[in-house]
C-alpha cells in the first residue's frame, strides 16, 4: 500500500510515488517521447491499480500497476495516439483529459 501519487515530466517520464513517504516506488521511462501533460487516475481494473496519461504530441496512454515479488510493476498500452496520422485523425496535444464516472463509463 501508500502508493498515491503520479507524476509526469517534461522528459516524458512517469512517477509513482509513496504519497506517504515521498519516496519514488517506480519509475516509467521510455513510455512517452513528449512532455506529460496530464495524468489521471482510474478505478481499479481487474484488481489493479491504473492511471492514464497523456502527452504534447497527443499520445493517452492506460496504465495498469501490480506488485510482483514485492515490486511494482507497470504495464502500459496505447489508447490513442493522436501523433499517427495512420491511427487516426492528427489531433496534436490533448488539452483537457477527465473521466467519466463508473455509471456513465458502464454505459459506454
Amino acid at each position: 500500500g501508500g502508493v498515491g501519487l503520479v507524476v509526469g515530466y517534461a522528459s516524458g517520464r512517469i512517477g509513482v510515488f509513496n504519497a506517504s513517504s515521498g519516496a519514488l516506488v517506480r519509475e516509467v521511462a521510455g513510455a512517452h517521447t513528449s512532455s506529460v501533460l496530464h495524468v489521471r487516475c482510474i478505478q481499479p481494473c481487474g484488481g489493479k491499480s491504473a492511471f492514464i496519461s497523456a502527452d504534447a504530441s497527443g499520445l493517452v496512454l492506460s496504465h495498469k500497476l501490480s506488485k510482483v515479488l514485492m515490486m511494482v510493476r507497470v504495464t502500459s498500452s496505447t489508447l490513442l495516439d493522436g501523433s499517427s496520422a495512420t491511427s487516426g485523425p492528427n489531433t496534436g496535444p490533448i488539452l483537457a483529459l477527465a473521466c467519466p464516472p463508473p455509471a456513465a463509463a458502464a454505459a459506454l
